[in-house]
C-alpha cells in the first residue's frame, strides 16, 4: 500500500532496500537508473577494498573471495552505523540464502526499519548468463556454475518474514515518500513538545476527547522534565491506534524505547532518575505493561508529509532546511534532532525559506518543535511554525491548526510544573554552613590545595581537579580564596571558577539559552594575569590566585602586580582604596598587564591594571554592578573593564557569537567574558588568540628540530604560513652548545609574530 494512501497508518522513514537476483540480472543498472549510488553498500566494492582483482585459472581476472568473512563483517558494521542514524540504505548483493537475509531482519527489528526486497529472480537464467559473459571489467564475471547454484537457491530458499517483496517497477509507488492527502479532515492540529505536561493539553483538547473529523499530529518528546509521566503514557496508549492520530518521534522517545525493551545502558540518566521510577510503579500497579509500551513506540513516525487542501506541510520534531529528492533520503536522525546543532534553528528556518522560494511553491509549510532558543513566535517565519514553548518550565504548549478558514495559532499556559536540576543531585549550599564548617570541608577535599602563609591560607583547586573535571560546590569556589586562620574570615576572594563555551556540559552552546538569561553583556577579556587587592591588618594586601604578599617565597608575580599598581595610581588613589576596602570588606579583582616583564599572546604597548570586579569577602559569590565598578575604578585610578556589547535576546547573542568566530584573525584580543542577568558567566576566546596560543606551544619544537609532528594543529592559512616562515628563519634563533646539541636562543612570540607580519606584507 503506497504512502500516499490515506488509510495507511505508518509513517516509518527508516527503510532498507535489498535485491534478490544473480550476477547479470541488472541490479547495478537499476541502481544507476534511479540515481541511488550514494546510498549503496556493495559487497563487491568492499571486496575490492580488501584485495585488488587477481588472475584466474582461465587467464582472466576475478574478485578475490578469500576475505569474505571480513567483507561481510565490514558491510554489516557500516550498515548498523547507518541504521543508528536512520539512513536510507541499499544493499547491492544477490541475497540467495535465507540465512543471509535474516541478518537484516534482526537489525531491522533492533533499529525499527522497514525492509523492502526488489525481486529480480523472474529474469530468465539464460539472460543472466549472457549478460555475465559481457560484463566489464572482466573481474565482475562469475562462473556459470555460480549462477546455476543461485537459481537453485532462489527456487528452494524463501525470503524470510519481515521483508516486503516488490517488483522493480513498484519502487516509486511502494517505497518513495509522497504527501498523504488529508483534505477530507475539517481541521489538522499540530502540537509541540509535551514533556509529561498533560494539563495544558486538556485545555487545548477539552476532556482529551479527539474529534473523528479532525486530524491530530503530535511532534514528539512526550515524557521527561514534567510531572505527569504516567497519565501521559495512558493518554498516548488511548490514542495511538486511532486513524486520525500521528505520533512523531522526538529525541526523548529513545528513552521510552530503551525502557520498553530493557536496554538499560541506552537510557539517559535524567530519565532513569526522574521518569523511570514512575513508570516502574505504574507497571507494578497494572496500569500498563512493557508489551503495551513496545506497541506504542513502534507507532512513532519520524515525519508527516501532508497535503491539506491547497497546502503541503512537512512536520518533524527537529526541523529541516528542505527536502532532498525525496524525504526517504533524509536521515531520521536529522528529522528527530533537526539539521545542524540545537542552537541553529534561526539559520535553519532562514535556509528553509530560501529552499521554498527556489525549489518549491509558496504553499509549503514546515512545522517543528524541539528547539527555540531565541524565543521566536509560533509563526517563526513565513513558511515555518515553531511549536517549542518551554512547556515543562512553566511556559506554553504551542499549537497550530490548519482548517478551511486558514491557519490559527494557540498557546496554552502550563501552571503545573516543577523545575529540577538536570542530572545533578541536590547539594547543600555553603550559605547554610558556618565558615569553620566550609573551611574544614575544603581541607578534606582531595582536589583542593591549601597553601599556608603565616596566619593566611590560600585555597585553590588542584591540577588533578582541572584535568579530571572534578568541579563541585567546593572546587569551583577554591580559586583565589584566602582565609585568615585565626578568625576563619575571608581576607581575599576571587571569582568562582567559570568556563569557556563548550568546555563543560552547562556551557555547551546548545545549553547556554537555559543558563544564560537576558539581557546579557559581553566584556572584553584582557591578556594578563589575575591580581587581587583587599584590606588586612591596617593596610592593603595584594595577591595572585594562590600567593599573597605576606608569603616568604614564590611571590614574584605578587610583587610585579603590587609594583605595577603603585606605579599606576597616585597616593590620593591609594588613600581612597584603603578607606573603601576597610569599610566594605571586599576584594578588587584585577587583570594586570605587563608587556615587558610578563608578555603573553596579545600585544600591549604599556602596563595596565584593569579593575574587573569588586567581590564581597564572603563564601557565597556576590559582586558589585558594572556601574559601581566603573565609578570606583575612576576613584582608584584603575582602568575599568571594557563593556563590549549588550544582548537583549538569544537571537542577538547568537548573531554576535557567530560573527566573532567568523572574524578569524582580525579581532586581535584574547576574548570576551559573557555575563547573564542571572550572574551566569562564560568565556569566549577569539580565533586569533587561540591560534597563536597553540602556535606558541609548537615554536620550541620547531626551532629545536626544524619541524613539528603536530601539523594537524596548523588549522588555518596564517598558522601554516608562519610555520613555513619560522622554518626558513630557524637558524637565526638557535645555536649549538659545546657538545654540539641544538639550543634555542631567547625569543618572544610577539616579536616573532610582528616580524612575520612585516615580512609577509612586503611580499
Amino acid at each position: 500500500m503506497m504512502i500516499g494512501d490515506t488509510k495507511r497508518r505508518d509513517f516509518e522513514m527508516r527503510v532498507l532496500l535489498l535485491f534478490r537476483g544473480s550476477p547479470g540480472v541488472g541490479k547495478s543498472t537499476w541502481i544507476r537508473k534511479h540515481d541511488l549510488g550514494d546510498y549503496v553498500l556493495s559487497a563487491d566494492q568492499i571486496r575490492l577494498m580488501y584485495s585488488s582483482p587477481q588472475l584466474s585459472v582461465d587467464g582472466g581476472e576475478e574478485i578475490n573471495l578469500t576475505n569474505d568473512k571480513l567483507v561481510w563483517n565490514t558491510l554489516l558494521s557500516i550498515l548498523e552505523k547507518r541504521m543508528e542514524n536512520g539512513e536510507f540504505t541499499v544493499i547491492d548483493a544477490t541475497n540467495s540464502k535465507t540465512s543471509e537475509m535474516k541478518r537484516y531482519v534482526n537489525l531491522a527489528e533492533k533499529y525499527k526499519y522497514r525492509i523492502y526486497c526488489i525481486d529480480m529472480t523472474d529474469v530468465p537464467i539464460n539472460v543472466c548468463k549472457e549478460r555475465n559473459e559481457h560484463r566489464f571489467p572482466m573481474y565482475k564475471r562469475v562462473p556459470e556454475q555460480a549462477i546455476d547454484n543461485m537459481y537453485a537457491r532462489f527456487a528452494t530458499q524463501k525470503i524470510p518474514s519481515g521483508i516486503t517483496v516488490i517488483k522493480p517497477e513498484q519502487f516509486e509507488e511502494k517505497v518513495l515518500y509522497r504527501p498523504m492527502d488529508v483534505s477530507h479532515y475539517k481541521k489538522v492540529h499540530f502540537f509541540g513538545d509535551l514533556h509529561s505536561c498533560l494539563e495544558p493539553l486538556r485545555e487545548a483538547i477539552p476532556n482529551l476527547e479527539l474529534q473523528d473529523d479532525e486530524l491530530y499530529v503530535f511532534l514528539g518528546d512526550y515524557l521527561d522534565r514534567g510531572l505527569q509521566h504516567v497519565s501521559m503514557i495512558q493518554f498516548l496508549l488511548s490514542i495511538y491506534n486511532k486513524p486520525n492520530v500521528i505520533l512523531l518521534e522526538g529525541n526523548h522517545e529513545s528513552n521510552l524505547f530503551a525502557y520498553a525493551y530493557d536496554l538499560d545502558d541506552k537510557m539517559r540518566s535524567y530519565f532513569v532518575k526522574y521518569t523511570k521510577p514512575y513508570l516502574d510503579e505504574a507497571i507494578a500497579c497494572g496500569l500498563f505493561t512493557k508489551k503495551d509500551l513496545k506497541k506504542l513506540v513502534r507507532k512513532f513516525a519520524q515525519c508527516a508529509y501532508l497535503k491539506y487542501r491547497d497546502s503541503k506541510i512537512i512536520a518533524t520534531h527537529g526541523g529541516l532546511t528542505g527536502m532532498l529528492r525525496n524525504l526517504i533520503f533524509t536521515s531520521t536522525k536529522q528529522m528527530i534532532h533537526g539539521v545542524g546543532k540545537y542552537a541553529d534553528y534561526g539559520q535553519i528556518a532562514m535556509l528553509f525559506e530560501k529552499w521554498v522560494y527556489s525549489e518549491y511553491d509558496d504553499h509549503l509549510y514546515q512545522v517543528s518543535g524541539h528547539r527555540n532558543l531565541d524565543g521566536g513566535k509560533i509563526h517563526y517565519s513565513r513558511h515555518c511554525f515553531n511549536l517549542e514553548g518551554n512547556v515543562e518550565g512553566g511556559g506554553n504548549l504551542r499549537s497550530v491548526v490548519f482548517s478551511q478558514d486558514g491557519i490559527e495559532e494557540y498557546e496554552f499556559k502550563n501552571n503545573y510544573y516543577k523545575r529540577t536540576d538536570d542530572d545533578k543531585a541536590t547539594q547543600q549550599k555553603d550559605e547554610f554552613k558556618t565558615n569553620s564548617e566550609i573551611i574544614e570541608s575544603l581541607r578534606k577535599n582531595k582536589y583542593i590545595v591549601e597553601k599556608k602563609m603565616g596566619n593566611i591560607s590560600s585555597f585553590n583547586f588542584s591540577r588533578e581537579a582541572f584535568q579530571q573535571g572534578a568541579w563541585d560546590e567546593q572546587t569551583v569556589k577554591a580559586r583565589g580564596l584566602f582565609i585568615d586562620n585565626t578568625t576563619n574570615n575571608i581576607v581575599l576572594r576571587s571569582y568562582d571558577k567559570w568556563f569557556r563555551i563548550n568546555e563543560r556540559p552547562e556551557t555547551k552552546y546548545d545549553m547556554l539559552p537555559k543558563n544564560l538569561t537576558f539581557p546579557a553583556v559581553a566584556y572584553q577579556k584582557e591578556n594578563g594575569f589575575l591580581g587581587l587587592i583587599s584590606y588586612y591588618n591596617g593596610d592593603l594586601i595584594f595577591a595572585t590566585k594562590s600567593v599573597a604578599d605576606c608569603a616568604e617565597n614564590g611571590k614574584d608575580y605578587v610583587d610585579l602586580f603590587k609594583r605595577t599598581v603603585y606605579q599606576t595610581i597616585s597616593e590620593e588613589n591609594v588613600k581612597h582604596m584603603v578607606n573603601y576596602l576597610r569599610d566594605h570588606k571586599q576584594t578588587l579583582v584585577c587583570e594586570c598587564v605587563c608587556p615587558i616583564d610578563d608578555p603573553h599572546i596579545i600585544k600591549y604597548e604599556n602596563n595596565h591594571v584593569f579593575l574587573l570586579d569588586i567581590v564581597d569577602n564572603v563564601f557565597e559569590f556576590k559582586k558589585e554592578s558594572y556601574e559601581t565598578v566603573y565609578k570606583l575604578a575612576t576613584l582608584f585610578g584603575l582602568e575599568p573593564k571594557k563593556r563590549h556589547a549588550k544582548f537583549d535576546s538569544w537571537r542577538e547573542f547568537d548573531i554576535w557569537y557567530r560573527s566573532i568566530l567568523e572574524e578569524d584573525w582580525e579581532n586581535r584580543i584574547e576574548g570576551y567574558v559573557i555575563e547573564g542577568a542571572n550572574g551566569f558567566m562564560v568565556k569566549l576566546k577569539t580565533p586569533y588568540y587561540s591560534s597563536w596560543k597553540r602556535m606558541r606551544s609548537l615554536i620550541p619544537g620547531i626551532l629545536k628540530h626544524g619541524y613539528t609532528n603536530h601539523t594537524s594543529a596548523l588549522y588555518n592559512s596564517e598558522m601554516n604560513l608562519f610555520y613555513g616562515w619560522l622554518r626558513d628563519h630557524r637558524e637565526e634563533y638557535i645555536y649549538k652548545d659545546e657538545y654540539g646539541k641544538v639550543k634555542t636562543k631567547s625569543w618572544s612570540l610577539i616579536e616573532l609574530r610582528e616580524r612575520f607580519y612585516k615580512e609577509l606584507r612586503k611580499e
